[in-house]
């Protein structure tokens, strides 16, 4: 049986702290994320690890294919020794990037629940399509 792990999954000044099992996917990942942050999954992606929060260039940083997507755990990420952080990279026009760290304290497997799932939340979570005025031109 998978580990339940506690990560804590950020964008901006919103963030969730979600349980997840260990073996959870890069492709299972990336619709979680948008669903719990309301956004829609209609735009490319990409997955990358870097010590920052900065964009994904640069030398300092390990970028993963797409097809590798369905084989990459977070078992295989984390711990790294690099203290290394996951990002998701979406939407490469407007580039919102969503910060994935990993708890040092498991979490205590229920039977009842259903993973991955959402156990707190904190900020509202930013508008992927923000109302523009239409006298801005």
């Amino acid at each position: 049986m998978s580990e339940i792990w506690n990560i804590k999954i950020q964008v901006l000044d919103s963030y969730k702290k979600c349980e997840v099992k260990s073996t959870m996917t890069l492709e299972e990942l990336c619709p979680f994320i948008l669903k719990i942050f309301k956004f829609d999954n209609d735009h490319l992606h990409e997955f990358y690890m870097g010590k920052r929060t900065s964009r994904p260039y640069g030398d300092n940083v390990i970028k993963f294919k797409s097809h590798q997507e369905s084989e990459i755990t977070l078992d295989h990420l984390f711990p790294n020794d690099e203290q290394l952080n996951l990002f998701l990279h979406f939407d490469f026009g407007d580039s919102w990037i969503f910060r994935v760290m990993k708890y040092k304290k498991d979490a205590t497997y229920n039977s009842r629940a259903k993973y991955p799932r959402v156990v707190s939340s904190v900020g509202e979570n930013p508008m992927q399509y923000p109302e523009y005025e239409d006298d801005v031109y």
